[in-house]
């Protein structure tokens, strides 16, 4: 299923050029021109990841505010986080997470809902352009890094 989002990635904005595969959610079009942070997937005792569901909270300061991430996805209800931006609302919700003690989006995730929305890619990132507060439903350990172009 990974496999099929990667190789099939699309984007859902229709001024892209037909080569882009991915989609930077949040107010702004597609990009690929902007300095990305890498999240190290971690690996538990043992070696092998651990496939695991959670929660991740992301806040906004507007509703317009990009997220600073870049997602793969192919209408099959589910988003792969490929990239977090600096300086985006992903970044500072995962600094202000971390420091709660909750859970934060990471490179390779799976985004599956997002407040509540599920099943449907483009209106899970409608969803995520329009609200000013986001909670995702993430299943995390179903990609390795090798996966993600």
């Amino acid at each position: 299923l990974a496999q099929a989002i990667l190789a099939q990635a699309s984007c859902c904005f229709s001024a892209c050029p037909p080569v882009s595969r991915q989609l930077v959610v949040g107010a702004m079009g597609c990009t690929s021109s902007k300095t990305s942070v890498q999240a190290k997937p971690g690996l538990p005792p043992g070696g092998a990841p651990q496939e695991r569901e959670l929660f991740v909270d992301i806040a906004k300061r507007t509703p317009r505010d990009d997220l600073g991430m870049k997602v793969l996805h192919r209408n099959i209800g589910m988003m792969v986080v490929s990239e977090i931006y600096p300086g985006g609302a992903v970044q500072a919700s995962n600094e202000a997470n971390a420091r709660a003690g909750k859970a934060r989006l990471e490179v390779n995730d799976l985004i599956v809902m997002v407040n509540g929305v599920g099943g449907d890619d483009a209106a899970m990132a409608d969803e995520c352009r329009r609200s000013q507060h986001l909670t995702l439903g993430v299943r995390r350990g179903s990609l390795s890094a090798k996966e993600l172009p």
